[in-house]
């Protein structure tokens, strides 16, 4: 009988001083909470009882594991001192300043094509030659030396007055009464070609009073034709005679940084006056 509990005596300080098997076996089937949290809590296999438990898990993980790269701002890769703490911590918490939207597009700014229209009308309204011209030179932009502003008196007919002439032509004209016009302070979006090019209108009425010679010679020497078949924008009058007060329109063709497209001012690049009746 003494034996036998001494025999019982000596294994169990065996089995504290060699680890007991069977105990071993139900250790390794727990997870552990420690030197693999950032993993075991991803895949749901851990759950930490006590916030010192992570504490100590991220000194682990602070001295164990290599520098983390966390995406800086911009998509840059940038070191984060903490980036294994915010690692772990994204698993619960959205970073700071992360947004679903951040990768949708900005929209362009509302369109401000009518800074530049009212800038122009200032100047070729006063029918002063020099200040006609100066509209000209500020506000419009042309692809060639021969073009500029085109006085539309049939839906495909036009007299072209080039954009670097126009102040010494009106010096010539205005004071003969041969042609004038009117026009309101209404301006009308007629056509949103794109976000970065438009037509804009803006009705009025025009005197012609040139007589019949002068009409025939106009028609014969002036006037030039669209080619192949082309009309003037909503125009389709076909009538070329005198006329007084018929309705008429100042029509603009209008380009976000203009014919290159560079910056956001807006430049006028084709000027119309037609005589719609």
């Amino acid at each position: 009988m003494v034996a036998w509990c001494v025999g019982a005596v000596c294994l169990l300080l065996l089995s504290f001083a060699n680890g007991d098997p069977t105990c071993d076996a139900r250790q390794t089937q727990q997870p552990i909470c420690h030197s693999a949290i950032a993993t075991e809590i991803t895949d749901g296999t851990c759950s930490p009882e006590t916030a010192e438990d992570i504490d100590m898990s991220l000194v682990q993980l602070r001295q164990s594991a290599p520098p983390f790269h966390w995406p800086a701002e911009g998509g840059k890769q940038g070191e984060n001192d903490d980036g294994v703490e915010q690692k772990v911590r994204h698993l619960f918490v959205r970073p700071e300043g992360e947004d679903d939207d951040k990768d949708k597009k900005e929209p362009k700014p509302a369109s401000s094509w009518n800074a530049t229209v009212h800038a122009f009308t200032a100047d070729f309204d006063s029918n002063l030659p020099e200040r006609m011209q100066k509209a000209m030179d500020d506000n419009t932009e042309w692809a060639h030396s021969w073009d500029g502003l085109k006085l539309a008196l049939t839906k495909d007919h036009y007299y072209l007055c080039y954009h670097y002439n126009v102040g010494l032509r009106m010096s010539e004209y205005i004071p003969t009464g041969y042609f004038n016009w009117t026009f309101g302070n209404d301006y009308v979006l007629l056509d949103q070609v794109s976000d970065d090019e438009v037509k804009v209108g803006r009705n009025g009425t025009m005197n012609l009073n040139l007589g019949r010679w002068k009409l025939n010679v106009f028609w014969n020497l002036g006037l030039k034709k669209l080619s192949n078949q082309e009309t003037f924008f909503q125009q389709f009058n076909d009538k070329y005679d005198d006329c007084q007060g018929c309705d008429a329109r100042m029509l603009f063709v209008l380009k976000r940084g203009g014919l290159k497209g560079e910056g956001d001012d807006w430049k006028i690049v084709d000027f119309i006056l037609q005589k719609l009746t």
